[in-house]
């Protein structure tokens, strides 16, 4: 485990002590009420921890959320810790046919360490009551990574501190379903194992030749450097990101935010000409339309006609798709695919390396999870053989298949 602040709460907090609060007649029920300013049960003194557990007790004293957060260290809230909420789940938890809820705050101490406590909450008689307290492992060490409530069942994924990548994250996810019995919160059923569309981004590339986002105030503009070492700027405004290179070097894909809810993908040569947009969604999946803001990592085809792009739709669900430039149309290549990259040189120039979400070998028990190991594949998307398990370095593998 990663080198966490086990940090004590700061004797500036203001610990409260009051009756839970009452519904008043303008809100008539859970789902009407305001957890973003709240006081909530506070456990004082405890830090990261590598597991989650249930409280055994509701804490007497208490913290007050104001808009959604709180900072216990007012004096200085650059190096405070503090919460934050972030998510408010509700659905029928013990059979009567009203909702309870299950509150999401984040704990954040401002360093490597930060983690969950999810509270669960009844309206009984007027008052708001909490009947649960869930606090969390510490970001990839078993982190709270989702929360639903169905049939019943608080169900709940925690980030798989054998998959992790750095201390920060996880590639896998442990689903632990949850049923109240007896004003306690007892696990039920095997706990499943499963993977998220966990991706990263390459580090530009430096030198002759290159292409880089670079923030200027407001903006982020393009910045191609030349073979000779001469930089020049290809845009002078908006937000202009994630650029790669055409094969030969004459052109650049990109995108362009105009808003925060929407991306587009453009195209301007190396020279600063033909500055143009290429696809601007949405894309349509399983009869579903999905926002453009779910486009990233656009990237030449090696002939030039054709532009490769992927969507994320869920945290297990997207697709790697192709747009052809002559028609104009966009379509899903590669379903499932999270992660790829272009082979550029050698016997498989043209041909792609994506990972894909694929049921992993049999464990010692027989059981299967999702897994995203590497594929070839052709130009197409046609699956030519699995290269390499998922937690391979993408970079490394178009490198090894370049020179083949």
């Amino acid at each position: 485990m990663g080198h966490f602040r086990h940090l004590m709460v700061r004797p500036l907090v203001r610990i409260l002590f009051t009756a839970p609060l009452m519904l008043t007649a303008a809100q008539p029920g859970i789902r009407s009420f305001d957890f973003k300013n709240f006081e909530y049960p506070w456990l004082r003194g405890t830090g990261a921890q590598s597991s989650w557990n249930w409280l055994g007790a509701i804490p007497r004293s208490r913290v007050r959320l104001h808009n959604g957060s709180f900072t216990f260290d007012p004096t200085d809230p650059p190096r405070s810790d503090y919460l934050q909420l972030g998510s408010v789940t509700f659905g029928d938890l013990d059979g009567d046919r009203q909702d309870e809820a299950a509150v999401n705050l984040y704990y954040g101490t401002g360093g490597t360490a930060s983690w969950h406590y999810l509270y669960i909450f009844k309206a009984v008689n007027g008052t708001v009551v909490p009947i649960g307290i869930l606090k969390s492992g510490s970001r990839a060490y078993g982190g709270l990574a989702d929360v639903k409530i169905r049939q019943g069942l608080l169900i709940l994924d925690f980030a798989d501190g054998d998959r992790q990548e750095g201390d920060c994250c996880s590639r896998g996810i442990i689903r632990v379903n949850y049923r109240l019995q007896g004003g306690r919160f007892i696990e039920t059923g095997a706990r499943q194992k499963d993977s998220i569309r966990f991706a990263y981004y390459p580090s530009e590339k430096r030198g002759p030749q290159t292409v880089q986002s670079r923030v200027d105030q407001q903006n982020v503009n393009l910045l191609y450097t030349d073979a000779n070492g001469i930089e020049k700027p290809l845009t002078s405004s908006g937000v202009n990101t994630e650029p790669a290179l055409s094969h030969d070097r004459s052109s650049v894909v990109f995108l362009r935010e105009p808003n925060p809810k929407q991306k587009e993908i453009w195209a301007i040569g190396t020279d600063g000409s033909g500055l143009r947009p290429l696809f601007q969604g949405p894309v349509r999946w399983n009869n579903q339309a999905y926002p453009s803001s779910s486009l990233r990592l656009p990237r030449w085809s090696t002939d030039g006609q054709a532009v490769y792009f992927v969507t994320d739709f869920t945290a297990t669900s997207g697709a790697l798709w192709r747009l052809d430039l002559a028609t104009g149309n966009a379509a899903a290549m590669i379903p499932d695919a999270v992660m790829y990259g272009v082979i550029q040189t050698g016997r498989y120039r043209g041909f792609l390396v994506a990972n894909q979400r694929s049921l992993s070998k049999a464990e010692s028990g027989g059981s299967r999870y999702p897994v995203y190991p590497f594929f070839l594949y052709t130009a197409r998307g046609e699956k030519v053989q699995e290269i390499a398990d998922e937690a391979e370095p993408l970079e490394q593998l178009l490198a090894d298949w370049e020179g083949r």
